[in-house]
């Protein structure tokens, strides 16, 4: 029985592109790592949130949470980017059928600009509290 050939080690280690390990390398793995060492978005107080609100959005009551007769407090934390809009929002608690219609209506706020430690625009964590009450 024949084995292929077993081709030799490299001497070095070698990147992606198959070059040794050298600055360029490493360059190129900074530079694919980028999006993920991206400054983390500013954490505004509730008093600055407020004072920023350029449209608010009330939630619709979902029915069925009417009819169980469902009611609380709601939790959200709004990523808002740099042009005041809403572009992700997470439930940080409250009963998860209510949390869909606050979910809804935390994305359709909008809020000026915040600005950042440059003075710049900068990308904002604010969080939303929504009571639902029958």
């Amino acid at each position: 029985m024949r084995f292929p050939p077993v081709s030799p080690r490299p001497s070095s280690p070698r990147c992606v592109t198959g070059l040794p390990i050298s600055v360029f390398c490493l360059v190129l793995a900074f530079a694919s790592a980028a999006p993920l060492l991206a400054e983390e978005p500013i954490h505004v107080s509730d008093e600055a949130a407020r004072k920023a609100i350029i449209r608010r959005a009330e939630p619709s009551y979902p029915a069925f949470a009417k009819q169980f007769q469902l009611e609380g407090k709601v939790l959200v934390d709004a990523h808002v980017d740099t042009d005041g809009t809403v572009e992700k929002v997470d439930v940080v608690s409250g009963n998860a059928m209510l949390a869909v219609a606050a979910v809804a209506a935390a994305k359709r706020y909008a809020f000026t600009p915040f600005p950042g430690s440059d003075g710049k625009p900068a990308k904002a964590l604010v969080r939303l509290s929504f009571n639902f009450h029958p």
